[in-house]
């Protein structure tokens, strides 16, 4: 129980953080890109979980674990219903600027994604997805293979 305890505060307390972090750089400047970028391409992201989300909850519905340069892949979420959502795109080269990531908004049953194709002039290395909306942020990763 005090484990639990522990783990619950924990998750508050990084979300406080977060959330501090978020007023002051604002969605269009999110902060683990700054780290990214100062740390040889890392991310932090929580230990053992294929995402981390602050704010209200938005989960993966579709996500490829693995892409090879130049495959077409479609990426599904559910949050909020009709709800803005905007996606941003981080190769290992850093931020891409494909126009492929307008912002959508969710269907009644709170169901959005994009559908785009995988750089060819990527190399190996992590994919970094952010979506965001004016009420939380998800962070996820998919492996690029040779």
């Amino acid at each position: 129980m005090k484990k639990l305890a522990f783990h619950i505060a924990l998750c508050v307390a990084l979300f406080c953080v977060l959330a501090v972090i978020f007023m002051l750089y604002g969605k269009d400047k999110l902060p683990f890109y700054q780290v990214e970028k100062s740390s040889g391409n890392s991310i932090e992201i929580t230990e053992g979980a294929d995402y981390q989300c602050v704010g209200i909850p938005v989960g993966i519905l579709e996500k490829p674990e693995t892409v090879i340069a130049g495959d077409k892949i479609f990426l599904s979420f559910k949050g909020e219903s009709y709800t803005d959502y905007s996606i941003k795109v981080y190769y290992p080269s850093g931020l891409s600027e494909a126009e492929d990531f307008l912002p959508v908004k969710s269907d009644a049953e709170g169901v959005f994604g994009w559908d785009f194709t995988v750089s060819g002039n990527t190399g190996e290395g992590k994919l970094r997805v952010a979506v965001l909306s004016d009420n939380s942020y998800l962070i996820t990763e998919i492996e690029i293979i040779g």
